[in-house]
């Protein structure tokens, strides 16, 4: 679970463990949604657990022979999302359960459905805190969009492009100072292009950009329609 080494993984894309999580994960959402389920206690114990193993995957960066300031800091949406919702759920700051809900809605949908493979033996710190923290954030960023309804309006909508654009402008500009790609802005991720998905370098910000800015749109208006359907 901590190895050091890297070997080939027994986790594939669409493999019988990725098809199991994404099943489980849709479904437990669907349920969640469908009968308006919401606990938090159960909010606040997955937070500290998903918190847990990322301080662990740290201690792991910080032995082990990936680089934390390369790969492992928090500049990525998803990443950010658990510290968001850490401080909204904990001291009830709505904005940041806003912001949170919109980012860790896709980006953990996207996140499962193409999770990056890790070159380490499955399970792996590394693997499991990656996929378990996409989990996280879709039922919780679900959890306050669809069922506690926490606010969907053009406002926030429009706040959440403009910290989106900033950060990913952050993200390039520490990309091209010390060659990491947080956020993908200066090239498509390995196992996208694998898939036949990429994007020439000089467009990766211009296209990540946009593609977010489009998802968050087209999310806002699934939240208003889901929601105005079980109103």
């Amino acid at each position: 679970m901590f190895a050091t080494i890297q070997s080939e993984s027994s986790l594939h894309l669409l493999g019988l463990w990725h098809i199991c999580l994404l099943v489980g994960s849709f479904t437990f959402l669907n349920w969640m949604v469908k009968y308006q389920k919401q606990n938090i206690f159960i909010e606040k114990i997955s937070t500290l657990f998903i918190l847990g193993l990322q301080i662990i995957l740290y201690g792991w960066y910080i032995i082990g022979p990936e680089s934390l300031f390369l790969k492992g800091l928090p500049l990525y949406t998803c990443r950010l999302v658990l510290y968001l919702f850490t401080i909204g759920i904990f001291c009830n700051n709505k904005f940041c359960l806003k912001l949170g809900s919109y980012w860790g809605f896709y980006g953990g949908i996207a996140g499962l459905i193409f999770p990056t493979i890790f070159k380490y033996p499955f399970p792996h710190i590394l693997q499991i805190t990656t996929l378990l923290l996409h989990v996280y954030i879709m039922l919780i960023s679900g959890n306050y969009l669809f069922v506690k309804k926490i606010g969907s309006t053009r406002y926030d909508v429009k706040m959440c492009c403009i910290i989106t654009t900033i950060l990913l402008t952050i993200n390039t500009i520490v990309n091209f100072i010390f060659g990491t790609n947080y956020t993908s802005t200066t090239r498509m991720p390995l196992h996208l292009i694998n898939l036949g998905i990429n994007v020439p370098i000089q467009f990766c910000y211009l296209a990540v950009v946009l593609g977010y800015i489009i998802v968050t749109i087209f999310q806002h208006w699934v939240v208003g329609r889901v929601n105005n359907k079980y109103e």
